[in-house]
């Protein structure tokens, strides 16, 4: 913790700091309600393009990106979810299966912010009743860890996707070859000369 007044760090107990000598007023019972408006925490939970998530209709990023995206936004549920429904529109009708997704990201991008700003509110409620905190700051500290973004995840699952397309290039570059060679035909030709 920091003095208000000069910036100085303070004691974990102090009630003066040792620099200005400045009152610390310093909130020590944790039930003590800490006035601080959802809005600021939601802001601090989402961290980057806040303004774009609460002020635009439509998800690019989760259009364009699905499953990843959901990943950097910590929505690790939908993000399997989403991953589960390509596997299996694939498996089951792969024919239709590019026209059913991109419907699908289209909708699903349409309705994210509002799904994500809901979500985002129900975390925070969470947070602020299973967590005992002292003060603002830890509330703040706290609500950043838990949300904002990651790149891991997304890193991860970009990686396996990347080695799943390889084996199945590798697959298809094989069987078209092997459908291309004609079996050379082991019969003896005797020439009389």
């Amino acid at each position: 913790m920091y003095c208000k007044n000069c910036g100085n760090k303070l004691k974990d107990n102090s009630n003066f700091c040792e620099v200005c000598g400045f009152k610390v007023k310093e909130l020590t019972d944790t039930n003590t309600v800490i006035n601080i408006d959802d809005d600021s925490l939601i802001k601090l939970y989402i961290g980057n393009n806040y303004n774009k998530i609460v002020s635009l209709k439509f998800s690019f990023p989760t259009f364009f990106f699905g499953p990843l995206y959901l990943l950097y936004r910590k929505q690790y549920l939908v993000s399997l979810a989403w991953t589960i429904l390509i596997i299996l529109l694939n498996v089951i009708i792969p024919s239709y299966s590019f026209i059913l997704l991109t419907l699908f990201s289209l909708i699903f991008a349409y309705f994210f912010n509002e799904y994500y700003l809901i979500d985002v509110s129900k975390k925070i409620d969470d947070i602020r009743k299973n967590s005992t905190f002292k003060n603002t700051e830890e509330l703040e500290r706290i609500i950043r860890k838990k949300g904002g973004t990651t790149i891991v995840p997304f890193l991860v699952l970009l990686s396996i996707l990347f080695i799943f397309a390889i084996i199945l290039l590798y697959i298809k570059i094989i069987n078209y070859f092997n459908s291309k060679v004609q079996p050379i035909n082991n019969t003896i030709v005797d020439y009389d000369l």
